[in-house]
């Protein structure tokens, strides 16, 4: 089972968007924001083992040349999520402008109740192309 860790990121001045580009490029990395407070960055990381995070810290995130000062928070486990970004088939139907398909796939979504997006494809609707003849 996939186990979920918050890294907390202090960098050197100036250094931030090098990081973040960096982390953004690592598979264990799903979630990376820049944010204001004690600590300059902070990323979510998927792993399966405490030993794979054992391993994903210090030897993939903490030798980021930039990074000064890591600090892992571990998650016990999920009390409320909410997707807000597309799953893969919504995202093909989105790229390819196929809007009715879309709508008809979130629609009938098992999943809806839990994504934002797809609540927000079926409020905006679809609306009916203009006729030009």
């Amino acid at each position: 089972m996939m186990q979920t860790a918050f890294i907390l990121i202090n960098v050197s001045a100036g250094k931030t968007w090098e990081v973040i580009e960096k982390l953004k490029k690592m598979e264990e990395v799903v979630e990376v924001y820049s944010i204001a407070g004690e600590y300059d960055i902070i990323a979510k990381i998927i792993f399966f083992s405490l030993k794979t995070l054992g391993e994903i810290v210090p030897k993939n995130i903490q030798n980021i040349q930039g990074i000064e000062r890591t600090n892992t928070l571990l998650s016990f486990e999920v009390h409320k999520y909410k997707r807000y970004e597309p799953c893969k088939k919504a995202k093909e139907l989105e790229d390819s402008g196929e809007e009715i398909k879309l709508y008809e796939l979130c629609k009938r979504c098992k999943e809806l109740e839990d994504c934002i997006y797809g609540r927000q494809v079926i409020k905006r609707g679809i609306e009916p192309a203009p006729s030009f003849k």
